[in-house]
């Protein structure tokens, strides 16, 4: 059971009736059916993003997701998706580059509107205590990347991305 939201924003109830929370990323079409690609969305920034794949069933106005439990079809219409990633269709490698850096575009667009704009000085700073006291129980000691000059590195705790 799922329902889409503006954004495409989709809730879907797992087995354990646990609420999971997806962007719906792409709708591709296989041997008459429908398929999601679904991108889980999470509070924290994952280290990997995996997609995920469903089927989408029409009944009427209303759309839900299901699981593919039958390993031969997720197979075929994996190996399907892989495919057209590889065969755009007769677009050039310029079309394929811009549609492609549009959706990444988007898509980070998406993630971090809710992160965008100023922030209360107070909420930052007791995320960066709250970070500095997490690491000094984990005993980390860098965060950024060393430079190789060990004076340095114990000065700034290495080299950072801007923010």
């Amino acid at each position: 059971m799922s329902e889409i939201e503006e954004n495409n924003i989709i809730e879907t109830v797992d087995e354990n009736g646990d609420v999971i929370t997806f962007q719906l990323f792409d709708i591709v079409e296989f041997e008459e059916k429908e398929y999601a690609l679904l991108l889980p969305v999470e509070e924290e920034e994952p280290d990997e993003v995996e997609m995920v794949l469903m089927r989408l069933v029409k009944d009427g106005d209303d759309y839900s997701f299901e699981s593919i439990d039958d390993e031969d079809e997720f197979d075929r219409v994996s190996e399907y998706i892989e495919s057209i990633c590889y065969a755009p269709k007769g677009k050039s490698v310029e079309e394929v580059y811009d549609e492609a850096q549009g959706l990444i575009y988007e898509l980070s667009e998406s993630r971090n509107a809710e992160d965008s704009g100023p922030k209360p000085m107070t909420k930052v700073a007791l995320d960066l205590i709250k970070k500095i006291n997490e690491d000094l129980v984990a005993q980390k000691k860098m965060h950024g990347v060393p430079t190789g000059f060990t004076e340095l590195d114990e000065l700034t705790s290495g080299l950072r991305g801007g923010t």
